[in-house]
């Protein structure tokens, strides 16, 4: 993630100390060192929280992913690169509805 979609994610991760207790600290501060796959139900819930919906499709022989109604017709090889092509995207929807959202105001 980068931009202002990173900070955006950093500021929801902060630890709620009454929900996660002294516990919470522990994970945010190892969640950059944790495999994409133990990182992945937390970037997907995130971008739900900001109406970002990020599905990977597994066909029979390859993967792709989906973001709401968009659909990469590129074929991903593993999980892990459908996974990282899907972050990279939501990561720049987020970024200029952002912008946007900016230009407006």
């Amino acid at each position: 993630m980068e931009g202002q979609c990173k900070i955006e994610f950093e500021k929801w991760m902060k630890p709620n100390p009454l929900e996660h207790g002294r516990y919470g600290q522990l994970i945010t501060n190892t969640f950059d060192n944790m495999p994409l796959s133990f990182q992945w139900g937390v970037i997907v819930d995130f971008f739900d929280s900001v109406g970002i919906r990020i599905q990977i499709i597994v066909t029979t022989i390859d993967f792709r992913f989906k973001i709401d109604t968009y659909t990469l017709r590129v074929d991903f090889k593993t999980r892990t690169e459908a996974r990282e092509k899907a972050i990279e995207k939501a990561t720049q929807i987020f970024n200029q509805s952002e912008n946007k959202v900016k230009e407006i105001l």
